[in-house]
């Protein structure tokens, strides 16, 4: 078997043998790759007897199939050579055109020609499905992309804004020493490269296979004592069990969701400790964060049955995650509970969402 096409995006001929179980590129001639994809100009299926050159082709016009004269030099020399009966199927989709030419075919005859012609409109409805299925896939990894980079904007910000906070902090206070003033300096620096590292080790996590799992409770526990660091608070980890294993894109949203809770903690109701509990029970993982500060909460439940929680990218990722949530008041701060299912995929959000 033989298979030739061209894409409608950059119109570059590809052939392809198949032959003993085993699928191979073949390099070829460009005038010959052009004649493979129009091997009669009709664009139809036939059957051709190599000995006199004739073939049976399915007629347009529905008056049956023609017996027309299709010439020989519109296959590679060792197939030429091989002489036989060959079936050409023509492949039309939106965006695929050519033929797969079946070698050494049996008989010719009426019957086998419409099952040549049916058996091409099969593939080339396939490949139709498949090639729209294909688009649809990159489309989602390209949302995803610009939601990582949404949320590494995000990070970003954050971070800066927990700099900000302590760098005005060193401005004001004129009376520091010098030592401690290099010594807080540099952990700022420090603070910058952990950061650099943990954004890179996100985009590599983002990227993993399908199956993969990663230990979440690691990742949090790192981003517990950055958090710490970046806004000059306490903020800590249990998880139970030591170790969370979850799929890279779940480990991916919920340290985000993580990172913005405690910031908003933190800028929004002056939090000054901020407790991180991550359990997994019954194929679900449980996150909550208790934070002292300010208590005023939002009172309404959205329809996604996140309670009390204001922030609509909290909301957004939560809703990615299929979780649920709820904030509760406290004499002195926010207790805020989530529960994540780990058996729900994390939705790609479309462009226009």
């Amino acid at each position: 078997m033989l298979i030739c096409w061209q894409r409608e995006v950059d119109r570059i001929p590809e052939c392809y043998r198949f032959s003993d179980g085993e699928l191979s590129n073949v390099e070829l001639d460009p005038a010959l790759l052009e004649r493979m994809l129009a091997p009669d100009g009709s664009g139809e299926g036939f059957i051709r007897d190599s000995e006199s050159g004739s073939a049976l082709v399915d007629a347009k016009l529905r008056l049956g199939p023609a017996v027309r004269t299709i010439p020989a030099g519109f296959l590679p020399a060792p197939e030429a050579a091989a002489g036989g009966n060959v079936a050409a199927l023509p492949i039309r989709t939106g965006a695929l055109t050519g033929y797969i030419y079946l070698l050494d075919f049996p008989r010719i005859s009426e019957l086998m020609l419409s099952q040549i012609v049916a058996a091409s409109r099969a593939v080339s409805a396939t490949l139709d499905r498949y090639l729209m299925f294909e688009a649809w896939r990159e489309r989602a990894f390209a949302n995803a992309r610009l939601d990582l980079s949404r949320d590494m904007h995000d990070s970003v910000l954050q971070t800066l804004g927990g700099l900000r906070m302590q760098v005005a902090s060193l401005i004001k206070d004129k009376d520091l020493p010098v030592a401690a003033r290099t010594k807080r300096l540099e952990s700022l620096q420090s603070i910058i490269a952990a950061e650099q590292a943990c954004l890179r080790e996100l985009v590599t996590d983002a990227n993993l296979p399908i199956g993969e799992k990663i230990d979440l409770a690691s990742h949090l526990a790192q981003r517990a004592e950055l958090l710490s660091r970046q806004w000059a608070i306490t903020c800590t980890l249990t998880t139970d069990p030591a170790s969370l294993w979850v799929s890279p894109d779940v480990a991916v949203e919920v340290e985000f969701l993580v990172r913005e809770a405690v910031s908003n903690a933190v800028q929004h109701a002056k939090s000054s400790s901020v407790n991180v509990v991550a359990a997994l029970r019954d194929d679900a993982l449980f996150v909550t964060l208790k934070s002292d500060g300010a208590t005023v909460l939002a009172s309404e439940t959205g329809a996604s049955g996140i309670e009390g929680v204001k922030s609509q990218s909290l909301t957004r990722r939560l809703n990615a995650l299929n979780g649920r949530a709820y904030a509760d008041p406290m004499e002195r701060g926010v207790l805020l509970s989530i529960r994540i299912p780990l058996e729900a995929m994390v939705d790609v959000p479309t462009a226009d969402r």
